[in-house]
């Protein structure tokens, strides 16, 4: 039964390690949304007045230049985030294969055992 307990511990290790992964590639998105949020702009329709109109378009053509460089910035992350997403999927993918393997190789084991059991029951 040793064998059992220790593929059951590495396999709950595995399972954490995924959680852990999926929280973390979590955790970076929503920083990502929550810069961008952060650099729009916003609009006020209370002031009509001409004056102040011209200052307040050349802050907000300022923004639109600084959410601008903001983006270039950010494409290559997102393009690294979708790559480390992809390859961590890939990982996950191939970890849970291996996971179902070892459940498999365990379930066998206990099934042959049993099974060397009865025939020496019956014998």
């Amino acid at each position: 039964m040793s064998l059992n307990n220790s593929v059951d511990i590495y396999l709950e290790s595995e399972q954490e390690q995924i959680q852990t992964l999926n929280k973390y590639i979590h955790d970076i998105h929503q920083q990502l949304v929550d810069y961008e949020e952060s650099l729009t702009p916003e609009c006020s329709n209370d002031d009509n007045d001409s004056e102040n109109n011209i200052p307040k378009i050349m802050d907000l053509l300022n923004e639109v230049a600084d959410i601008n460089e903001a983006a270039k910035i950010l494409r290559p992350i997102n393009l690294q985030l979708d790559d480390l997403q992809s390859g961590l999927t890939d990982c996950l993918k191939s970890l849970q294969q291996t996971i179902d393997l070892l459940k498999l190789e365990r379930d066998i084991k206990i099934l042959t055992e049993r099974n060397e059991g009865m025939s020496s029951e019956e014998d």
